[in-house]
C-alpha cells in the first residue's frame, strides 16, 4: 500500500533517451496532482508530491510498466497499433532509469539542489550496471549510456556490428575495437548469469523490427513491481 499519493504507468515510445527522464520526472513531482486528504470538490487542495511532502504529507509513488500505453488508432482501423514501442530490453533500461531519476529529482527537489545536466556518476554506473545484465546479442542494438542510438545497421550472427548508419562495411579497426567490447561484455554477462543477477535464458532478439500490423499483447514489460515502490518523506 502507498496510502496517499499517485500510480504511475508508464510506456517508453521509439526515440525515447535516458537524458529525457529528469525532465519527465521532476514534472511529474511538481504539478499538482495529489492531495494530503480527500479530494475537495473542485480539487483545489490539490498540491505536488514535492510541495506535499515538504509540508509533512509523506507520499508514495507506485509505478507501473504498461508498455500497451503506447498505441495509435487511425481511421479505418479495427484495432489499435503498438508498432511505436521501443524494444523490451531497451524499455527495460529505461524503466530501470526512470526509477532511478524519480528518486533522484526528489532527493534534489526536497533538498534544494541546483538541478544538474545530465546523469550523475552514481547514474552512470548504475546504468553501466544494468547493461552488464543485457543479453550480447542486444548489447550492440541498444541506445548507447547516453540514451543515443548506436550507428549500426547490420550486426553478425554474435550481434557484432559490421556496417555503419550509413550502410557502409566498418574498416578492420573498429570491428577489432567492437569485438574487444563484446568479449569484455560476455565475460560480464556470464559472471551475472552464474551469480543469478542475468537471466539463465534471455529471449532471442528479433533480426529485423516488428511490422507496423504487429500488435503487442499489453501485459506489463516486466513482472516484478516491487521496485516501482517509492515512498517520499521529508
Amino acid at each position: 500500500s502507498i496510502e496517499r499519493g499517485l500510480v504511475l504507468y508508464v510506456s517508453f515510445a521509439q526515440g525515447a533517451k535516458l537524458d529525457h527522464l529528469p525532465s519527465a520526472c521532476k514534472s511529474l513531482l511538481t504539478a499538482p496532482l495529489s492531495s494530503a486528504d480527500k479530494w475537495s470538490s473542485d480539487h483545489s487542495d490539490a498540491g505536488s508530491v514535492i510541495t506535499l511532502v515538504k509540508g509533512g504529507s509523506p507520499q508514495g509513488l507506485l509505478v507501473v510498466p504498461q508498455a500497451s500505453l503506447v498505441a495509435k488508432l487511425e481511421r479505418g482501423d479495427k484495432s489499435l497499433k503498438y508498432y511505436k514501442q521501443t524494444g523490451k530490453s531497451e524499455a527495460e533500461v529505461l524503466y530501470r532509469g526512470f526509477l532511478k531519476s524519480l528518486r533522484k529529482v526528489a532527493e534534489e527537489l526536497l533538498s534544494g539542489e541546483k538541478e544538474r545536466q545530465g546523469p550523475s556518476y552514481e547514474e552512470l554506473q548504475a546504468i553501466r550496471a544494468a547493461r552488464a545484465l543485457v543479453d550480447p546479442k542486444e548489447l550492440f542494438r541498444l541506445p548507447d549510456e547516453n540514451g543515443e542510438p548506436q550507428p549500426y545497421t547490420a550486426w553478425d550472427e554474435r550481434g557484432v556490428p559490421t556496417h555503419d548508419a550509413d550502410g557502409a562495411e566498418l574498416p578492420k579497426s573498429a570491428k577489432k575495437k567492437l569485438d574487444k567490447i563484446y568479449i569484455a561484455h560476455v565475460k560480464k554477462y556470464e559472471k551475472a548469469k552464474e551469480s543469478g543477477e542475468a537471466p539463465a535464458a534471455p529471449a532471442p532478439l528479433p533480426s529485423k523490427a516488428p511490422a507496423q500490423e504487429e500488435v503487442d499483447d499489453g501485459g506489463p514489460l516486466f513482472a516484478d513491481l516491487a521496485e516501482g515502490l517509492l515512498v517520499i518523506r521529508h
